[in-house]
Order: C-alpha cells, then sequence, then structure tokens
C-alpha cells in the first residue's frame, strides 16, 4: 500500500499534460517505501515509488542505478511519448479525443546479472477522455530488440567446385517459455546496453555457432524491407515485431551467405555451442535451405528472414553476386 504521506512528497510526472505515478510493486515486503527519481533519455523525470524490491538484497540506490540502464525502458517511453504527440495533428484519427499516458506500474523484474536487468513488466494506463473503458490494454513485457541471423552454407569439394544443395545452420536449445528443451531456430540474441543489433548477431554467431565474420559481412534485410520512417509516420525501429500484443522486441534479420569446404561442414553438424555461464546449452544442425519454411515453420525469426531474402533475390539486390 501507498502511504498518503508519501504520496504527497513524491510530485507525479507530468507526461502530455497529464498525471504519471510511476510504481514498483514486489511480492518481497521486506524494505520501508520510499521515493526517488530517475532521469529518461527524454529528460523526464519518472517518480519510482517502489512498494517493496524484488531482491532483499537490492537497495534503493542499487535499483536506480539498474532501472537507470535498462535501455529497453528508456526506448518504450521516448517512443510512446513522441507518438502520442502526433495526436496534435488535425489528420490523426485520435485528434478530436487524444489517448495520454496516466501512469506506469512497474509490476516485477528479472535480473541477469546482479549489476544487469533483463526483463521488466509494466502496466501502462492509456486513455482518452472517456476513461478506461475506452483505454488500450497495457501490459507489456519489456525484454528490447533482438538479432536473428539467416547463416546459408554452399559446400564445395577438394577442386572448388560447387556440389550439393545450400544448408541453413539451426540450432536447437531449451526454450523453457514455450515447455521446451529442444527447439529448432536461427541463431538469434538480445541487443546489447547500446542498442547495437549488427554487433549483437555477430558476437551471437561467435557464441552461437563458433563463426567469426566482420559486421560488413551481415547484410541487414529488415533494413532493406522497411523504408526509413516519414515525419508524419509513428516512430519505430526498422525491425519486425513477433508480438505486439504484450511484448516490445523488434527483430532485426540479417543473412549472411558464404562458400564452405566440405570438411568445414562436417564440423557444424551437432556441434555443441552456447555460454553455459548464462545458461545456454546448444547443438547445431544442417537443414537444406530449400526446406527452412517447413524445418523452420514454428520459428518466427527463420521464416520472416526466409521470406525476406526470397524477395531480396527476385529484387537483384543482393551483397553478393553469385546466387
Amino acid at each position: 500500500m501507498f502511504s498518503r504521506a508519501c504520496l504527497k512528497s513524491c510530485t507525479p510526472l507530468r507526461l502530455f499534460q497529464t498525471l504519471s505515478i510511476v510504481k514498483f510493486k514486489s511480492t518481497t515486503a521486506k524494505m520501508s517505501l520510499q521515493c526517488f527519481e530517475i532521469e529518461s533519455p527524454k529528460k523526464n523525470t519518472l517518480k519510482i515509488l517502489p512498494d517493496v524490491l524484488e531482491d532483499a538484497e537490492l537497495d534503493l540506490d542499487k535499483f536506480k542505478e539498474l532501472f537507470g540502464k535498462f535501455t529497453a525502458f528508456h526506448v518504450w517511453e521516448e517512443r510512446i511519448t513522441r507518438n502520442i504527440a502526433r495526436q496534435t495533428n488535425p489528420e490523426h484519427p485520435f485528434h478530436n479525443d487524444p489517448y495520454q499516458l496516466k501512469e506506469i506500474k512497474i509490476q516485477s523484474l528479472t535480473k541477469f546479472t546482479p549489476n544487469r536487468l533483463g526483463f521488466l513488466h509494466i502496466n501502462a494506463t492509456v486513455e482518452n477522455s472517456k476513461g478506461k473503458k475506452y483505454g488500450f490494454p497495457g501490459a507489456v513485457f519489456l525484454r528490447g530488440g533482438a538479432s536473428g541471423m539467416l547463416i546459408i552454407l554452399q559446400p564445395y569439394d577438394e577442386n572448388g567446385n560447387d556440389f550439393g544443395e545450400k544448408l541453413v545452420i539451426m540450432t536447437i536449445q531449451p526454450r523453457v517459455a514455450i515447455g521446451g528443451l529442444e527447439f529448432m531456430e536461427i541463431p538469434a540474441g538480445m541487443v546489447d546496453e547500446e542498442n547495437n543489433f549488427v554487433g549483437t548477431a555477430a558476437k551471437e554467431l561467435r557464441e552461437e555457432v563458433g563463426m567469426i565474420l566482420n559486421e560488413s559481412e551481415l547484410f541487414n534485410l529488415t533494413e532493406w524491407a522497411i523504408p526509413e520512417s516519414e515525419p508524419s509516420n509513428e516512430v519505430f525501429p526498422r525491425a519486425m515485431y513477433p508480438s505486439v500484443g504484450g511484448c516490445d522486441e523488434g527483430l532485426q534479420l540479417f543473412v549472411h551467405q558464404r562458400r564452405i569446404s566440405n570438411d568445414t561442414l562436417k564440423r557444424y553438424e551437432g556441434k555443441m555451442t552456447g555460454l553455459l555461464e548464462e545458461g545456454e546449452n546448444i547443438h547445431l544442425k544442417l537443414v537444406p535451405y530449400k526446406d527452412l519454411w517447413k524445418s523452420g515453420a514454428r520459428d518466427a525469426k527463420a521464416l520472416g528472414a526466409y521470406a525476406l531474402y526470397e524477395e531480396l533475390k527476385k529484387s537483384k539486390t543482393l551483397p553478393w553476386t553469385t546466387e
């Protein structure tokens, strides 16, 4: 419960001329109610009213530090701020009764390490003058962006001649979120605190596949397909969103194609990879490229990359000359 004294001592955040109280809620009642502030990248001062903290060892100063470095929240806050502001345009469908961000409740968090937040669950109240009955669902699982990599291999023989069909590297690993221990997907990874998609792609290929690439060797399929936003459009990264109903994750999809000797190719099949200290237990599988639409049918990343790559071939804008 929030005391009246604390609510009076913490002036609520004003966004778009509305009151916005940011609250943190947890299940471990270990610490007394206190107030503090965090400045977002948009220079808004966020008032955090933590009822209790997720971890008894996580004091208020540490929580402020972690939250301040959690890029996913600040990117989301900046984006919704800019898109709500667009309602001032008389041609906007909500111009006559604009929606406003009135409250953000921070409901839970997950730490990847003692010094890094991984996930944040919030509930944002977005409504117009008609009130909650006409508001939008605001439960959001914040995790930030991610990169997915389509790696296409063309085998060649000892004479340097291409032979056989093109293959795609897939990873097989536990995915507890869907109740599985052997989920097959293309390599992928969450972006870092710098929100660097291509850097993440190169890093994950090194960790999950054992393939070392320069960032310039990865072709961004999503940036090819999605034009840069016009000033009149809503603000979004050039990414694919697989679960917009409740998650902020946007994926940028990359492709890399290379010729590879048959001997080297054999080293990939069944190879065990991943960082055990980060909970990764991965082994690799090679599947024919022509069957990817079936082999990867459960993986939104694989289907998205396959569709974009096929259209890329038709447009003849591939970054390599042979196809």
